[in-house]
């Protein structure tokens, strides 16, 4: 709930994977998902300035003067159903980053006219991030599969519960490649960067 309202939460952890194209996936249901980062980013020590940027409470758990960074980006996330009928739900997600390289994220739900205004203050050095996600569960867990469109189209990560030790128990029909955990939409949607799955191998 505090997800939606506004409020610092505490995320579940989980681990990121490369993935080959999956054939086929069972009893799955997909979204297609857009992804727009705000051109208004900070740095800054000061508290003050962070949370009017934000126009929320910081989260407790920095509440220190050692954030760098700031940045917000709004989701648009939409299924359609058998009669073509599109519904869609609208999320604008800000995440701080303090000098341990921790982060903390504030998001909530907002409505389509908002996500519409504010798409107009897209950052221009970095894409609009275009996904297929594809949601399923096996032997009682959940998986997220991000099938990017663009800016990186053909890259496939899979998301996967991060509790425990050692690699993930997935199902026989994926094949996954290398850990990705520390690469985000965030930092692929930069234009004219390299990739930074370079050093990764699938």
């Amino acid at each position: 709930m505090a997800s939606f309202v506004g409020l610092p939460y505490s995320r579940k952890v989980y681990k990121f994977y490369l993935l080959e194209p999956p054939a086929s996936i069972p009893d799955v249901s997909i979204f297609s998902v857009e992804k727009v980062v705000l051109k208004d980013r900070f740095r800054s020590n000061s508290m003050d300035n962070l949370a009017a940027a934000t126009n929320e409470a910081v989260p407790t758990a920095h509440a220190s003067n050692n954030l760098t960074e700031l940045y917000s980006v709004i989701r648009k996330r939409a299924q359609s159903n058998q009669n073509n009928h599109q519904t869609a739900s609208y999320s604008i997600t800000t995440t701080l980053i303090d000098t341990t390289i921790r982060r903390s994220r504030v998001k909530r739900r907002i409505s389509k006219d908002m996500y519409n205004i504010l798409a107009r203050s897209k950052d221009p050095n970095r894409d609009v991030i275009r996904q297929k996600r594809y949601c399923f569960v096996w032997e009682k867990q959940s998986f997220n599969i991000d099938e990017y469109i663009f800016p990186r189209p053909g890259l496939f990560i899979l998301r996967v519960n991060g509790n425990g030790n050692g690699a993930p128990i997935t199902p026989p029909f994926l094949k996954i490649g290398s850990e990705c955990t520390d690469i985000s939409a965030y930092q692929l949607s930069l234009k004219g960067s390299r990739n930074p799955l370079d050093n990764f191998n699938n």
